[in-house]
């Protein structure tokens, strides 16, 4: 236990403003939009990045192509100040402890197929460790968009919530829901990438205007025909992974997460970087789950799983 001398130090050194600042900063990655959800000014959101900044030795953020990317520092940091922030927000809602160790509860989870190939294993392995009674149905739904269909099936998402047939949804639609009744939480961030079958590149990669059109466009993890073939357009694609299959051979490029891409050890593939582009994962539970202590924990678990990804 820590003596009240040092306790005085920790006070001094690191505000809980200063957590909440930091983790915001993590989330949002622009000082102005953290001044303005927070309600603070730019100066005192810059002062307490500042003093963290000299606490740890780090940088915390490095600018790339216009972006605040978080150092391997910063991420470290930011799953402890996030468990903290958590544990406070748990305990001033008063929510009782959920003994998970011992409890038999039934989770069923709906994801798309970026976090079932990349996050599900860890949150798995976290399951079997440390709750080993607790049960998880993970069923991979096709990505979110903003067609018709994905409306249609958003909204009957929405009613098994309600229902209590699901527990949580996993998408990397920021407005897969926008009624007030539906909870959401950041779990991470990815950085997207231009992707071509390997004949494909190597006709586009001589094109210096081609790429440089390329690097500035923003993701939208759809197959896009290539600018010499307009007459091509562009088609939806229900997952990652059927994209990356639909590119072999094909005049196309697709903007995929880079962490998938990765995963996949595609060979045949070659990719660009994009700039400005960004893969944000949310997770979505109903209003009526909010204080739950064993979906709390729930939500916990999967935020906790989504950062160890993210440290890789």
């Amino acid at each position: 236990m820590l003596k009240d001398a040092a306790i005085r130090q920790l006070v001094k050194d690191v505000e809980l403003k200063t957590c909440v600042i930091f983790d915001r900063m993590m989330r949002h990655r622009s000082a102005g939009t953290v001044a303005q959800r927070l309600n603070y000014d730019v100066t005192t959101v810059s002062k307490h990045l500042t003093k963290l900044r000299d606490k740890t030795g780090d940088a915390l953020f490095v600018t790339e192509k216009g972006q605040k990317i978080p150092t391997e520092r910063a991420v470290e940091l930011h799953v402890t100040v996030q468990k903290v922030i958590d544990l406070l927000a748990t305990e001033f809602d008063g929510v009782a402890t959920f003994e998970y160790s011992s409890d038999q509860t039934h989770f069923t989870i709906l994801v798309e197929d970026y976090f079932s190939t990349l996050v599900a294993p860890q949150l798995v392995d976290t399951l079997t460790a440390v709750a080993g009674d607790i049960s998880l149905s993970i069923d991979v739904i096709p990505n979110i968009s903003d067609n018709e269909k994905s409306k249609k099936m958003v909204k009957a998402y929405q009613e098994m919530m309600l229902a209590g047939d699901i527990d949580l949804l996993v998408s990397a639609h920021q407005q897969a829901f926008d009624q007030s009744d539906i909870k959401t939480q950041h779990l991470l961030s990815d950085s997207m990438i231009a992707v071509f079958d390997e004949a494909v590149y190597d006709l586009v990669s001589e094109d210096d205007e081609l790429i440089e059109n390329l690097v500035q466009l923003k993701g939208s993890a759809v197959l896009k025909a290539l600018p010499q073939k307009p007459e091509a357009g562009h088609s939806d694609i229900s997952g990652f992974a059927t994209v990356m299959n639909t590119l072999k051979g094909a005049a196309f490029y697709a903007e995929l997460p880079k962490r998938f891409v990765q995963e996949q050890q595609c060979e045949k593939l070659r990719c660009f970087e994009l700039s400005n582009t960004e893969y944000t994962l949310y997770q979505y539970w109903h209003a009526q789950n909010h204080k739950n202590p064993a979906h709390r924990w729930l939500r916990r678990t999967l935020k906790t799983a989504c950062q160890q990804v993210a440290l890789v």
